[in-house]
């Protein structure tokens, strides 16, 4: 009789260990989920600022070149002037991105 009654008292030992088991796996399982979750959204963050930072180099510079004469116009097309100051703008700003990057200075 006592034999029985040990037998389902430590059955229902075994039983309570493994719940607490699978209850902190299953913690264990959320936690990462959460943490993989924050470094997507991170990630999707760091893509769309990286997207964004080539439409910055397509600004309208346009009407301020109608103000030069032609022949400075044809030289600006020539050398690539507009492009030239597309990549510009688009380094500064991710130098400027790259400065808020704890441990990374670039030298300013």
């Amino acid at each position: 009789m006592i034999n029985k009654v040990l037998g389902f008292f430590k059955t229902l030992w075994e039983n309570f260990l493994t719940l607490m088991r699978d209850v902190l796996l299953t913690l264990f399982d959320a936690i990462k989920e959460v943490f993989f979750y924050l470094f997507d959204m991170i990630l999707l963050l760091v893509i769309s600022t990286i997207s964004g930072i080539g439409e910055l180099g397509s600004f309208a510079i346009g009407p301020l070149l109608n103000q030069l004469p032609p022949e400075a116009k044809q030289v600006l097309a020539a050398v690539g002037f507009v492009e030239a100051m597309g990549m510009i703008s688009a380094a500064l700003v991710i130098r400027l991105i790259l400065q808020l990057i704890p441990f990374v200075r670039l030298g300013s």
